[in-house]
């Protein structure tokens, strides 16, 4: 009885779930030209997740009339890289999205290095399943 007991007070304090049996959270990696973006979709039609390109949502970002998105434009016109606090804030707000915790997602085009990879754990998303 009291292994019971303490069985059921250790779920009920664990981190709760989502109720699907299995949320795809995938990450690809690979150099320019390699066709990340390619199979990213592949991916995504076939098992019917949302498909995040980095670069696509920081685009959307910077031409909408936000305080982040005017912040984003001289980056995004000069072609420079963005900041990684500005692309995280970005990444937890497209990653956040109802489709994305319900039904999965693919990401790509992030994170280029082991600093941006450590702040996308901090943030929450970590992905189970990372192809090269």
């Amino acid at each position: 009885c009291v292994d019971v007991f303490s069985q059921v007070l250790t779920y009920v304090q664990q981190q709760h779930r989502s109720a699907a049996p299995f949320t795809p959270r995938i990450l690809l990696y690979g150099p320019p030209g390699s066709g990340r973006s390619l199979q990213a979709a592949l991916i995504a039609q076939k098992y019917s997740i949302v498909n995040i390109c980095c670069g696509q949502l920081l685009k959307e970002a910077a031409t909408g009339d936000t305080k982040l998105g005017e912040l984003l434009k001289p980056y995004i016109e000069y072609g420079q890289q963005v900041p990684d606090n500005l692309v995280i804030k970005i990444l937890k707000d497209g990653l956040s999205n109802f489709d994305c915790t319900t039904r999965g997602w693919v990401l790509h085009g992030f994170p280029r290095d082991v600093e941006q990879a450590t702040e996308l754990k901090d943030a929450g998303f970590v992905p189970n399943r990372v192809v090269f």
